[in-house]
């Protein structure tokens, strides 16, 4: 019926509405996550991406957290993490020891931390510190601090594996949905924003993305 009392320009109008549409769709899926400008600034500098652990209230540890962490960063999936991207320019080295014992804890780029109320809200979170320098819309930055919520990284091996690669595209120039509901197939987007599931790895979108932030390609 709908057909039948269509007459030919309102056709071709909703005809083009909806390539219009799916074009729009098929590109927000295109590009996933989407940068943030915000990252660390290894990932341009030709230097790794060490990091170190800190158990900040006696919550979990010490070794479990380190093992999670580096399982998720380059052991577990090496063909859906993050790590190797951009011809090595991200490139993840493991500090077992705790990061305030370290003498050399001002030349680490990334720590991360845990804490049974992570960041308050019962949420995990980033920032960073040490701006250094600007490239078309880049902000680099020294260091780069990640503190979970000690669930996150003491749950199920699918739960850690999420939240550290989350909080990881964030220090890589990724940030989160635009909005409530915002639920295209990446890392970024998980059920605290709505969305059906926590992926465990990095899309095939987000790491392009990641690996063009890299490049300076974007």
């Amino acid at each position: 019926m709908f057909k039948e009392v269509l007459n030919w320009p309102v056709r071709i109008a909703v005809a083009v509405f909806l390539a219009l549409a799916l074009l729009a769709v098929s590109g927000d899926r295109a590009a996933a996550s989407h940068m943030s400008g915000l990252e660390i600034y290894t990932m341009h500098s030709g230097e790794n991406e060490d990091y170190c652990v800190w158990i900040q209230d006696g919550s979990m540890n010490h070794n479990t957290a380190v093992s999670r962490i580096r399982a998720t960063l380059y052991v577990d999936n090496p063909s859906q993490d993050w790590d190797g991207l951009a011809s090595n320019k991200v490139y993840f080295i493991t500090l077992w020891g705790s990061c305030p014992t370290l003498s050399y804890r001002s030349t680490i780029p990334i720590e991360y931390w845990v804490r049974s109320n992570g960041c308050g809200g019962g949420v995990s979170c980033q920032w960073f510190t040490n701006y250094r320098s600007d490239h078309g819309g880049h902000n680099d930055y020294t260091y780069a601090y990640v503190r979970f919520k000690t669930s996150h990284l003491n749950g199920s091996v699918a739960l850690y594996h999420h939240a550290v690669n989350h909080e990881t595209g964030h220090i890589l120039g990724l940030k989160d949905p635009n909005y409530y509901g915002d639920c295209v197939d990446s890392v970024m987007h998980s059920k605290y924003y709505g969305c059906d599931a926590d992926r465990q790895w990095p899309s095939g979108a987000d790491r392009t993305r990641v690996t063009n932030i890299a490049n300076y390609v974007e």
